[in-house]
């Protein structure tokens, strides 16, 4: 009897440990890098509170010398400060149905910038229904009518769609089952399957209890001019980059000395009674990728800063918990918001 309940053990075990690795090995590709040091680490040395009253502060953008800031319950939802002086230069995005108006207010992050004939523009899909592309440089004029828009298409039970730049957009979609995720990629008005995609996609969860699909979900950013696509995985410490033109780029980044499972992500969901989160924002910027990345059960947080072919760079340590930050390289400043305290903060480091 003790024998058989060993062997019993024994099988157990070995099922658990096999389910493990095969989901581990799905969301990672052949070329692994692991990442356990940075070559400059910094931290806040620092901070001071930016006297903006921002009622219903969702979140923020740089770019340009612009910071952009997006609010809940205003006429217009996007507002515009001159940087660093942050003298207001104006607002623009209206709330509503209409066109030229959002549903939602935006998070950046899901948000693109490209350049036309001089001009500046953002486009920001909005409740999975269109994408709607501001001209901010007219609106910096006082123009803030200045738009196109067209809908989207999406397949399935689509999830948060991403502006890759204006003619490319990146989402997800859930399967019947709940148990696995689909990428897609829009160009052009084409919707094209990379094989990179095709490996990342054949991750399935055993069971979903409606939720459990985000433990393999992802935040991407998009490098245009390289066509590199991150997708920094939320709930495992890995980073999947892979590029639309070059097709042999495929490459796994582990932050940290060993790669997390999707079992233990399983097992601190049901502990921290919350989805575990390692990645809170990803952000393109021309020459690099940040993350605002974190450990699930600790309040303090790190900016990790790679080049786009996966090569570390910097780490920067934030003592403390906030939702949304950007980088001033020039100056050495980080720029954090808190939608709970509705409050920004500029960090030298």
């Amino acid at each position: 009897m003790k024998k058989t309940l060993l062997i019993l053990l024994s099988i157990v075990i070995s099922i658990v440990i096999v389910v493990s690795c095969e989901e581990d090995r799905s969301l990672t590709f052949s070329d692994v890098t692991y990442v356990k040091e940075f070559p400059e680490h910094s931290t806040v040395i620092e901070s001071s509170k930016i006297p903006l009253d921002l009622p219903g502060l969702q979140d923020i953008k740089l770019k340009d010398s612009i910071l952009f800031v997006s609010q809940k319950g205003q006429d217009r939802v996007i507002k515009m400060f001159s940087y660093p002086d942050l003298k207001f230069l104006g607002d623009f995005a209206p709330i509503g149905n209409g066109p030229g108006e959002l549903m939602n207010v935006p998070f950046f992050s899901e948000t693109s910038f490209s350049r036309h004939n001089d001009s500046l523009y953002i486009n920001i899909p909005d409740f999975k229904m269109k994408i709607v592309r501001y001209n901010v440089t007219a609106a910096l004029s006082g123009d803030a009518g200045c738009f196109t828009q067209h809908p989207l298409e999406l397949g399935g039970t689509a999830l948060g769609v991403y502006s890759f730049d204006e003619s490319t957009y990146y989402y997800m979609s859930l399967s019947q089952g709940m148990t696995s995720l689909t990428r897609h990629l829009v160009i052009d008005g084409e919707e094209q399957v990379l094989e990179a995609q095709e490996e990342l996609n054949s991750t399935k969860l055993d069971q979903s209890d409606g939720f459990s699909f985000n433990l393999i979900s992802a935040r991407p950013a998009y490098h245009p001019a390289t066509g590199v696509i991150a997708e920094c995985c939320i709930s495992v410490n890995r980073i999947n980059m892979y590029s639309v033109k070059d097709p042999t780029f495929k490459k796994t980044i582990v932050v940290g000395k060993k790669a997390s499972s999707i079992g233990e992500a399983k097992s601190l969901m049901k502990l921290l009674s919350s989805l575990p989160r390692y990645c809170f924002q990803a952000d393109s910027y021309n020459d690099c990728l940040s993350l605002l990345y974190g450990s699930p059960n600790s309040d303090k947080r790190s900016v990790l800063i790679f080049d786009w072919q996966g090569n570390p760079l910097q780490k920067i340590d934030l003592p403390f918990n906030v939702q949304s930050v950007e980088v001033d390289f020039d100056n050495r400043t980080l720029i954090t918001s808190d939608y709970e305290t509705e409050e920004l903060y500029f960090h030298k480091y």
